[in-house]
């Protein structure tokens, strides 16, 4: 449990249990992919994104990668994406 916020009793394991995207499988495949090709770009220019890590977004992105590999398949990602060309 988090230190200095007050969640109550079952205020803690509503947030939880709300972990989870509550979408139609669709539009959760969309959202998907939106964040994976956001987290990739984030990676790959860091500079253009100041206020986003870059080692914070290639995690993420490799975190989504592992978990939804269809996805990246069907945008064309693979497990370099997030990292700038040589």
């Amino acid at each position: 449990m988090r230190r200095g916020l007050n969640y109550g009793g079952k205020g803690f394991k509503a947030l939880e249990e709300n972990r989870d995207m509550n979408a139609r499988p669709l539009v959760r495949q969309h959202l998907l992919a939106l964040k994976m090709k956001r987290w990739a770009q984030i990676g790959r220019s860091p500079s253009t994104y100041s206020n986003h890590r870059s080692a914070q977004a290639r995690r993420n992105f490799a975190r989504l990668y592992a978990k939804y590999p269809e996805i990246a398949k069907r945008l064309g990602l693979h497990a370099i994406s997030p990292y700038p060309p040589l």
